[in-house]
């Protein structure tokens, strides 16, 4: 034999043994280096937001060719790191990033696009993601269109010179009106379009709000207009919840799986002490996810949390609890600019360790891209080689989803030449994909929290695995788990046990 050597051993379990050989790899695998269980949490949404308005995270290139070889990279960066979700912005300033019948093409996309007519960035990003295991959320801006200087340069096919009358300008930008029942139209067939023509995850709202310094929009007539019984106040909020609620039920009447979320400002409302100006969601630009939530009309919000130090920790308290834990933090990785702010990476580090110290939250989304993948900020070597060591499962999408109806049974570990392959068997009639989990420390293999995941998402009832340089006198146990679309996970099935000798014993 080579210098792995197999031996066909039985586990300890409360089932039938289960005799058969054990394959591993540490190529394959996350370090296993003694760490906190606090890094290990099991499900965890880790998402960023791309950013393609003006190419400023992706393209910088105006090739096909080459803006799909850059987004490559980054996929495979993000998988690298166990990221599990891209939102890639897919509506700029009145603008997309795929062929519309409502809006033009976005400019970084358009040579490339007219050059090679096959290219579809939007298909290529979400089949990209798929590929690598993450989720892909198609992430619109909605209300927000353009500066007023930029109007006269605007394509002719844009939303703000064919529906001038829809929009309002105010401290030097346009936006569409959110008191206009034609513009919550027009965003909700948009959302429809990417709906019915896209394989994507979810719908992700920005800037479904009123603008900065709102108390300053002179909107009288039209609230006049509307011979509405609530205050101007309770009015601006009723437009924002009903345009969110217009594109959230087209969204789910063309796929119900589909999840619609918002990136709200990051402090919900007022609650802490705080000098001068205080922008906040609900009393400064007229959103409030609270009631979003409770009318069943969001999945789930990201708030902005672009600050840092008490009022982090208040407002993240804060919308964990309004939200029923239905949120995930929004964490500014641009901060570490020196242009805006000059953050150190620990400071987004005690940000991180604090969502998963508050019991409930969903995770964590990055903004922006760029800074997150540049070394020399030392986040994006923190996260991989600490918080995001291991896989983290996403938070389940419904209260009560449908469990796996089969466990897994592994049958096989055959070695062919230098690799290993792993095959396993599922009695459903449901088609999940799959989760491995291997232990090299002695204990038995658990599955309970993410200390011993090391794959997700396997699509096949196969793993073939090139043989690493496993530690002599190692014992290992694998078993595997069922995962369905809903992110409920079956029970494991028996663990199997390998004992890689010392090479004197072999």
């Amino acid at each position: 034999m080579n210098s792995t050597t197999f031996i066909r051993m039985a586990i300890r379990t409360g089932r039938p043994l289960l005799l058969i050989a054990i394959l591993v790899l540490s190529t394959m695998l996350p370090s296993f280096a003694e760490q906190p269980p606090s890094l290990y949490p099991k499900r965890e949404m880790r998402a960023v937001w791309l950013t393609t308005l003006y190419g400023l995270d992706w393209p910088k290139a105006r090739t096909a060719a080459l803006q799909r070889q850059e987004i490559d990279r980054m996929l495979d960066s993000l998988r690298s790191a166990h990221f599990n979700t891209v939102f890639i912005q897919v509506r700029g300033r009145g603008d997309v990033i795929y062929k519309s019948k409502f809006e033009p093409v976005m400019l970084p996309f358009r040579a490339a696009m007219s050059q090679d007519k096959s290219y579809d960035p939007l298909a290529y990003v979400i089949q990209g993601c798929h590929d690598r295991g993450m989720e892909c959320h198609a992430w619109m801006v909605t209300l927000k269109m353009a500066n007023v200087s930029e109007f006269r340069h605007a394509p002719k096919d844009s939303y703000i010179k064919r529906y001038r009358a829809h929009t309002i300008r105010h401290n030097g930008e346009i936006y569409m009106d959110p008191a206009s029942e034609h513009a919550r139209r027009f965003l909700a067939d948009l959302a429809e379009e990417l709906a019915s023509n896209y394989d994507i995850d979810g719908i992700h709202l920005d800037y479904i709000r009123y603008p900065e310094r709102a108390e300053k929009l002179n909107d009288q007539r039209s609230y006049k207009r509307s011979k509405s019984n609530l205050s101007h106040s309770a009015w601006r909020e009723e437009n924002i919840h009903r345009t969110v609620s217009m594109i959230y039920d087209r969204v789910k009447s063309v796929k119900p799986h589909i999840q619609v979320s918002a990136s709200p400002i990051g402090k919900y409302s007022n609650g802490v002490k705080n000098n001068g100006y205080v922008w906040t969601a609900k009393e400064s630009v007229h959103q409030d996810p609270v009631a979003w939530k409770r009318s069943g009309k969001i999945d789930f919000v990201v708030p902005m949390m672009y600050f840092k130090g008490e009022d982090f920790f208040y407002h993240l308290k804060k919308w964990n609890r309004e939200m029923d834990g239905k949120m995930v933090a929004g964490l500014a990785s641009y901060k570490m600019l020196k242009s805006q702010g000059g953050w150190d990476y620990t400071d987004l580090k005690q940000q991180i360790d604090s969502c998963r110290a508050e019991s409930g939250v969903g995770g964590i989304c990055f903004f922006r891209a760029e800074q997150l993948f540049d070394n020399k900020y030392g986040l994006w070597n923190y996260l991989r080689q600490e918080a995001f060591t291991r896989p983290a499962l996403l938070p389940l999408r419904s209260s009560n989803p449908a469990a796996p109806e089969a466990v897994p049974e592994i049958t096989d570990f055959s070695l062919h030449g230098d690799t290993l392959v792993a095959e396993w068997s599922y009695a459903g009639k449901d088609s999940p994909t799959f989760n491995i989990y291997i232990s090299m420390d002695g204990n038995d293999v658990r599955t309970e929290t993410a200390e011993y995941l090391s794959r997700i998402g396997i699509k096949e009832k196969k793993l073939t695995i090139p043989l690493g340089n496993i530690p002599e006198d190692t014992l290992i146990q694998i078993t595997v788990t069922a995962y369905t679309t809903e992110y409920a996970e079956s029970a494991p099935a028996h663990s199997a046990v390998y004992y890689h000798r010392p090479k004197e014993q072999q």
